[in-house]
């Protein structure tokens, strides 16, 4: 954000910009967040059908039930226009991310 914020008398009034971030599922950051860890977690399962059933009069537990399925769908932001704009730009590797904010 430094980096656009450097060059921000060139860009356009409220431009955007994507950050691709990281592209997982949600498993797979639970599995990342265990090695980041050093130790499994302890999980439960989350009561779907209790919130369908919820969901009937709350639109926003409806909301949250119809992108439940971003859990099984990796995903992430187009960055090519950032990367345009700061082609020097680098991430942060996904396990010291991880390790940063777990505080270990």
């Amino acid at each position: 954000m430094v980096g656009l914020a450097e060059i921000r008398s060139s860009l356009a009034k409220f431009d955007t910009f994507g950050l691709k971030g990281y592209t997982l599922t949600g498993n797979q950051l639970i599995e990342a967040i265990e090695k980041a860890a050093a130790r499994p977690l302890k999980l439960s399962g989350m009561p779907w059908f209790i919130l369908s059933f919820l969901g009937l009069f709350s639109p926003t537990i409806k909301e949250v039930i119809e992108m439940r399925y971003l859990w099984d769908v990796p995903h992430s932001l187009d960055d090519t226009k950032l990367r345009t704009a700061l082609p020097s730009i680098k991430t942060t590797p996904l396990g010291d991310s991880l390790k940063e904010v777990l505080v270990l």
